[in-house]
């Protein structure tokens, strides 16, 4: 509950670290520090028991979408100024997507079955996204699952679903099919197309 002092944060974690508020979504106060300077001039904006501190691992950043029992194509996020925060994600043109990843088809595969387990073991269902950090030797961090990932067309599930020649028409179909079918099962009125 209490916030701790920057030296404490420092010594468990390092300098060279990312701060965000847990609940704010979408990068919202995002800080990511690689000095302790940079760390004590986030640190105000941060408050007591409402935010997550980890060491920064530096590397690409990318997500694999997942379909009811399949991992969609890994997707990588280039934003310009290096950081995916809220005005990366949000202003066109500061981020590239690229979709498929271009990594070794073995990387690509170990992540998609790490997406996959990962999702199964959390007890995920119908579709989530999950986002790695990989270094340059392909050692993979997960950074978070989204459980409700965003929806545009050019959102980063519809991107991977795209890899795979499914239209954002498609997709929506088929996100929401298992939650019809078991609200039909639900009625007694069994499972329909």
């Amino acid at each position: 509950g209490d916030k701790p002092s920057v030296d404490a944060l420092v010594a468990q974690v390092g300098e060279a670290l990312v701060l965000k508020p847990r609940c704010g979504g979408s990068s919202v106060g995002l800080s990511i520090c690689a000095t302790r300077d940079e760390v004590t001039a986030a640190w105000p904006a941060i408050s007591a028991g409402d935010s997550l501190a980890e060491e920064r691992i530096v590397g690409r950043e990318v997500t694999v979408g997942v379909l009811g029992d399949r991992a969609l194509p890994v997707v990588e996020i280039v934003p310009q100024s290096g950081t995916f925060d809220y005005a990366a994600k949000y202003t066109k043109g500061l981020t590239e997507y690229l979709a498929p990843a271009p990594l070794p088809e073995a990387v690509a595969e170990s992540l998609q079955a790490d997406a996959l387990k990962i999702y199964q073991s959390c007890g995920c269902r119908d579709f989530a996204r999950i986002d790695f950090m990989i270094t340059a030797d392909f050692d993979r961090f997960l950074l978070e699952i989204n459980t409700l990932p965003g929806m545009k067309e050019t959102s980063l599930l519809p991107m991977g679903a795209h890899c795979v020649g499914m239209d954002f028409t498609a997709l929506v179909a088929e996100m929401i099919a298992p939650a019809r079918q078991r609200w039909l099962r639900r009625q007694g009125k069994g499972a329909s197309p």
